[in-house]
């Protein structure tokens, strides 16, 4: 996105660019559940950090200071942000990483037409199917434009997914549920037959996911913030 993003605001200097996640319409409303935590912990899980954020960092740091403090205003991220801009001149982008059953995604853009009404919608994944690619993405609202940077081809082999024929899995995440779920069958199993020790996912069965880590920050997520707060002066002169 980061290239077209850069192309669709310098040959549109009167429109700006909504970008949506997952979490863009759920921030002021997030609960903590207890138990949700305690799963995800003894699955090695350590942060409520998601790919479509992680992502986003990752398209940022693609734009330097001068392009961030260039860019600033018109890159858009929440919904108060959003309706500051006359919304005939905003260009909604809903970010992600990839599309497997589409619960998610649908999710996600039910928010987005509760909350306001695009002009012209689109998705931006990393990857999508060529039936995806071709056909949009389908919802009870409208079938959405997709653009990815890569297409995914289907698996032709007898032990498919069940998320369209294809696997789709990256550095830092994975969509082979079916391994996923075979070691926490076996897992569950060990602990149930343990006597009192408890046993969690071995190191080597989880994807390592770099927005998991304890330590890990959206830099380029806070330096356009900070470019904000500093009204537009670069970070590097300061």
């Amino acid at each position: 996105m980061q290239n077209t993003g850069k192309t669709y605001l310098n040959d549109n200097p009167d429109q700006s660019l909504f970008i949506v996640t997952g979490k863009t319409f759920k921030t002021e409303h997030l609960e903590f559940e207890e138990d949700s935590e305690v799963e995800d912990a003894e699955l090695g899980h350590i942060s409520d950090n998601k790919s479509d954020e992680y992502i986003l960092d990752r398209v940022l740091s693609n734009f330097n200071d001068e392009e961030l403090r260039k860019y600033a205003n018109r890159l858009l991220f929440s919904l108060p942000e959003y309706n500051e801009q006359d919304p005939r001149k905003v260009k909604t982008i809903i970010l992600d990483d990839w599309i497997m059953s589409g619960q998610q995604m649908r999710d996600t853009l039910d928010g987005v037409f509760e909350h306001i009404a695009p002009m012209d919608p689109e998705i931006n994944l990393v990857v999508s199917s060529e039936n995806r690619l071709f056909k949009g993405f389908e919802s009870k609202h409208s079938a959405v434009p997709i653009k990815a940077c890569f297409v995914s081809h289907a698996a032709n082999h007898p032990y498919a997914s069940e998320f369209g024929g294809a696997y789709l899995t990256a550095a830092h995440s994975t969509g082979d549920y079916p391994f996923e779920g075979s070691m926490e069958d076996i897992i569950d199993a060990v602990n149930k037959a343990s006597q009192g020790e408890k046993f969690y996912m071995p190191p080597l069965t989880n994807i390592i996911r770099p927005y998991y880590s304890p330590n890990y920050r959206p830099y380029h997520i806070e330096r356009l913030n900070l470019l904000r707060a500093m009204g537009g002066r670069s970070i590097l002169s300061s």
